[in-house]
């Protein structure tokens, strides 16, 4: 009977590795398929269609809103220019760096801008410029040098000649006896970061540099960093009110009332998510029934709305930041679609789940 056995457990397992071996096989032949396809189709030369309007685009909307929009702004801004310009006479006199962080949606750009248009009158020279996820640095210095310089550089925005070596002396040269304030707006790694701080002399003229940035990592790599945080409650639903009705003092009848605080609820003070979720609501105020609009607008928010354009912006804006997520962070957020909407998830039991499917993994020296 031992023979028996053994002779059909070798039977079995010679089966199960026969058929591995026709599938690794069939994975490589389809491999091949693919790479031969991929070549005979020139893909990677294929230049991708832009989109109807990029994050680019949206960002620089940001610096053009009416006063009346910046709802919750004063005071933050106010933090801000205290930070930049308080200190006693030695610290005025020296080169200050000050880094805002928040996540995407939050409103730096749109609150480094309110501060930079307060404090550029009292300065030599002035400059905002973007960094973006996908840096060109002899752009940015480019830029840079354009507009601190004014009319010394006119043409240098068709100069392709500099390097980037040469633009970094260029700017620092230019700087060197001046009282200069630049914003650096959407800094995404401490490379990049190193590399721009190259160009900033410290030349004892009581310089500023503000930079707004998603990581806060990088943000301490500046130097202090401003914390933004969401829109309270109130600022929340004035900004909802005045994008809806045109005034954040009109008080909705009772029962819109309330399915506004479930949506503000749901945008948790985020300005972009509130403003997009307004628009599409304003869209069709005159709707007949309203109420059961703003319902359905409540219940599908985060999927049933695709094609609205608000939202497609919206997306754009909060994809760079999960683009920019390593795959074990990804993986850990995506897992979380596992759980119903509004379920109260146990922190502990979810990192307990996250080590049990290999996502999280123990690491020498970390905890």
């Amino acid at each position: 009977m031992g023979f028996i056995h053994r002779s059909m457990d070798m039977l079995t397992k010679g089966k199960i590795r026969h058929n591995i071996g026709i599938d690794i096989k069939d994975i490589k032949s389809r491999i091949k398929e693919v790479s031969e396809r991929r070549e005979r189709y020139k893909v990677d030369s294929v230049v991708p269609k832009p989109t109807s309007t990029s994050t680019d685009t949206l960002r620089q909307l940001a610096l053009f809103k009416k006063v009346t929009e910046l709802i919750g702004t004063e005071g933050r801004s106010l933090d801000i220019v205290r930070m930049v310009m308080e200190g006693d006479e030695m610290i005025k006199k020296q080169l200050k760096l000050v880094s805002i962080v928040g996540f995407g949606g939050l409103g730096k750009t749109t609150i480094a801008n309110v501060v930079y248009e307060k404090l550029r009158g009292d300065f030599d020279c002035r400059a905002f410029v973007s960094v973006s996820l996908n840096l060109d640095m002899k752009k940015l210095f480019t830029s840079l040098l354009h507009q601190l310089g004014k009319g010394k550089y006119n043409n240098i925005m068709d100069e392709s000649a500099w390097s980037e070596t040469q633009l970094i002396s260029e700017i620092r040269e230019f700087l060197r006896n001046k009282r200069y304030f630049i914003v650096i707006d959407d800094i995404w790694d401490k490379s990049a970061w190193r590399s721009i701080r190259c160009a900033l002399t410290e030349n004892g003229c009581g310089s500023r540099v503000i930079i707004t940035t998603r990581i806060l990592d990088v943000g301490k790599e500046v130097s202090d960093v401003y914390q933004l945080k969401p829109l309270s409650a109130s600022d929340s639903r004035i900004l909802f009110y005045q994008r809806i009705f045109g005034t954040g003092d009109k008080c909705p009848p009772v029962q819109l009332a309330e399915i506004s605080e479930s949506i503000l609820r749901k945008c948790g003070g985020v300005p972009l998510a509130i403003i997009t979720m307004a628009s599409v609501l304003a869209s069709k105020k005159e709707h007949q029934n309203t109420y059961t609009y703003w319902s359905k607008v409540y219940q599908y928010m985060g999927s049933g709305l695709e094609n609205n354009p608000d939202l497609m912006d919206m997306r754009r804006i909060l994809y760079i930041s999960y683009y920019d997520l390593s795959p074990k962070i990804k993986a850990c957020l995506l897992y979380l679609s596992l759980y119903p909407e509004n379920y109260d998830i146990k922190t502990k039991e979810l990192i307990w789940k996250w080590i049990g499917e290999g996502f999280v993994r123990e690491e020498q020296g970390k905890s």
